[in-house]
This record gives structure tokens, C-alpha cells and sequence, in this order.
């Protein structure tokens, strides 16, 4: 059997499209276009198989963005390599002017064959976490009015070993709400819970009034995402145990 080699995949991920790049281990042998699927994980994941049933081992890299580390951890699940790029750490060419999106996927794959892009590394959550992200606004498209991001760790008895829990929306920046933290810490998860927590996080906000909410509109939005996003979380957490 002929001894596997390595090709770098440069994906230029988009929600509805993806295009993929290849550029095979040697430096002087040509990056490739290999064309658009259809955004999600199910056909780029056919295109990329052909790849390793020819008996390749696959580098994976793609650029942070909206469509955020789903695809990373589909890919991981597989036992598949892929790293999420940081966008700062892409060379641009002074006067670069014309960007495409199969462009951007071929400078990724040749980029990564030579090492020169830095990986976003994200800790891999414990067994029995869960996590949920609760957004408002108005029309859809619009920025939120109010966010909220949760993540409740389950411990052995089925008890919130762990929760986190931040706003946007209600600040010029993220706030934290590390009060609402320790209320939940150790405690029996219920609706009660829930609620009491999500009051404590949302009280002490002081966000700012404009045309899109008044403060107190925007607090009580808080409460109520903080409450979906802790019960979403936790449901998702029993499911992880």
C-alpha cells in the first residue's frame, strides 16, 4: 500500500456556499480549485471523503467568521483535522483589490501547506455541558437589541456543577453576570432557578435608552432571554451527560 500524503483544504465558508482548495504537500505542485457545494456540512463532507478514500490525510482550515466552529467540530467528530484560522493572521498583499471566493479558499490552502496562518484554539467543553445564545431585535437581519450567551455544566448528581453567563446589548461592552454564577453553582436546576438567576443577572444592567428600547425595555428583555437561554442550556446539558 502506497504511504498516504498530506493535503492542506482551504474552505471559504459561507451560509449558503462553500468553496474548497486544495494544495498537496510538495510546495511546487499547484493549488487546485475544487469547486462549490452548498453551505452546511453535508456536501462538502461527501466532496471531502473522495479525498480520503484516494487515501489522503486531510488539513483542514477555514477563516473565523459568522459562521463560527460548527463545521470545525462536525469535522472533528470524524476524527478529521481542521483548524479555524484567525483572520488577522492571514497575509494581504498590499493593493490587494479583487477577492472571490474561490481566490480566498486556493490563498488558504497554500497558506496553510507553508505554515504561515495561526489556528483559533477553543477548549473542548466538559462532558454534561450544555449552552444556548438568545438574540432580539426587531426585524430579522437587524443587530440585537439584547443578547444573551449561557452554558450550564451538569456535575455528577445532576446538580449545576457550573454556569456563565454574559449580555450584549446592555453595555459598550459584553457584561458578565458573575452574581447570577454563583446563585446558580451547586444548585438543584428548576424553573425557579431559572428565573431567580436570570433576575439577579439582569437587575444590576444599567444599559442606555434609545429609538430601539428604553433601558428598563432593555432589562426586562435581558431577564427573559437569561431565563430561555439557562433552561436551553440545561436541557442541552442533560443530553451531553
Amino acid at each position: 500500500m502506497s504511504q498516504s500524503t498530506t493535503v492542506h483544504v482551504g474552505l471559504d465558508v459561507h451560509k449558503d456556499s462553500i468553496d474548497i482548495a486544495l494544495a498537496e504537500a510538495t510546495p511546487d505542485s499547484e493549488v487546485r480549485h475544487l469547486g462549490t457545494v452548498v453551505g452546511g456540512s453535508d456536501a462538502v463532507t461527501k466532496a471531502l471523503r473522495r479525498l480520503i478514500s484516494s487515501g489522503h490525510r486531510l488539513h483542514i482550515v477555514y477563516e473565523a467568521g459568522p459562521c463560527g466552529f460548527a463545521l470545525q467540530r462536525h469535522f472533528a467528530r470524524l476524527g478529521w483535522h481542521c483548524e479555524v484560522v484567525a483572520p488577522s493572521s492571514i497575509p494581504r498583499p498590499p493593493g490587494e483589490r479583487v477577492k472571490t471566493d474561490r481566490r480566498d479558499a486556493m490563498k488558504l490552502a497554500r497558506l496553510a501547506r507553508v505554515g504561515e496562518l495561526t489556528a483559533v484554539r477553543v477548549p473542548a467543553w466538559p462532558a454534561g455541558t450544555g449552552w444556548s445564545f438568545q438574540e432580539f431585535s426587531r426585524r430579522s437581519g437587524d443587530f440585537a437589541i439584547v443578547g444573551v450567551a449561557a452554558t450550564v455544566r451538569l456535575d455528577s448528581k445532576g446538580n449545576v456543577g457550573e454556569a456563565r453567563l454574559a449580555f450584549s446589548g446592555v453595555d459598550q461592552v459584553p457584561v458578565r453576570a458573575t452574581a447570577a454564577e454563583s446563585l446558580l453553582a451547586g444548585a438543584a436546576p428548576s424553573d425557579d432557578l431559572w428565573k431567580s438567576a436570570a433576575q439577579a443577572a439582569a437587575t444590576p444592567l444599567a444599559p442606555g435608552s434609545d429609538i430601539h428600547g428604553s433601558a428598563a425595555y432593555r432589562r426586562q428583555l435581558a431577564a427573559v432571554l437569561a431565563e430561555r437561554a439557562l433552561r436551553e442550556a440545561h436541557d442541552r446539558a442533560k443530553d451531553a451527560r
